[in-house]
């Protein structure tokens, strides 16, 4: 069951220019100032993400908040050197920062983590990546384009298992080659429970990145897909 279409966003910088054109500051206190005074934040988290010998800051906010999920900005040096200011926002319901081994730190927000490369924020290690893909089976092509009414062939469906809430029971994740990508380019992909049938399905820059956190109402997956416009993230039961 999908429990939300949207549940995060992160919007990426495009070609060095400054998110939500805010403008630019010469320095990283400048620009956490200009954002607090745009916006009411409640916790300003500073680290050096990229491991550049130069600080970030992420910036929690406590309004414009939908339930318990608020806003959350994170403020860094643009790629050009034209200054300083918000590269990424999205919403979390827990959004903080989390050493990583040996060294640096990622952002974790609902249990999705994302690593600042300098550039843009991308998704980092997440349940697939370690599980190698391979092709589908003749019966697995059979079961899932049974189930999507499409035809499905072996040799052109990759597929990853993994076990997210180490409970014995294996989803699958099914990839179409060529064949099977949007006119934009995506990659169409589906999400096989342990019941067979399919949880989810959606669009991505290449394979979507999967995690495993828990909520109110128990266990569940955020699926984040890389789009054109940024990261997606959804809630998958």
């Amino acid at each position: 069951m999908r429990v939300c279409m949207t549940f995060f966003t992160a919007l990426l910088i495009g070609s060095g220019g400054p998110l939500f054109a805010q403008g630019s500051a010469p320095d990283l206190v400048s620009a956490i100032e200009l954002e607090m005074s745009r916006s009411a934040v409640s916790d300003v988290r500073r680290a050096d993400l990229n491991l550049d010998g130069l600080e970030e800051a992420l910036l929690l906010h406590s309004e414009g908040c939908d339930g318990p999920a608020c806003p959350w900005t994170l403020i860094s040096a643009y790629p050009d050197g034209s200054g300083w200011g918000p590269v990424a926002a999205g919403y979390g319901a827990r959004t903080e920062l989390v050493e990583t081994d040996p060294s640096g730190q990622v952002i974790s927000s609902d249990g999705v983590i994302m690593a600042w490369d300098g550039a843009s924020l991308k998704p980092y290690f997440d349940l697939l990546a370690l599980s190698a893909d391979r092709r589908a089976s003749a019966s697995e092509a059979r079961l899932i384009g049974g189930l999507m009414s499409e035809k499905f062939r072996p040799l052109s469906t990759r597929v990853y298992e993994f076990d997210p809430y180490e409970s014995g029971e294996v989803w699958k994740l099914f990839l179409r080659d060529v064949s099977g990508m949007t006119a934009e380019g995506l990659t169409r992909f589906h999400l096989l429970g342990p019941d067979d049938r399919v949880h989810h399905s959606g669009d991505s820059d290449g394979r979507p990145w999967i995690y495993a956190d828990r909520d109110a109402a128990g266990e569940i997956m955020r699926v984040v897909s890389l789009t054109r416009s940024g990261l997606l993230v959804e809630s998958v039961r």
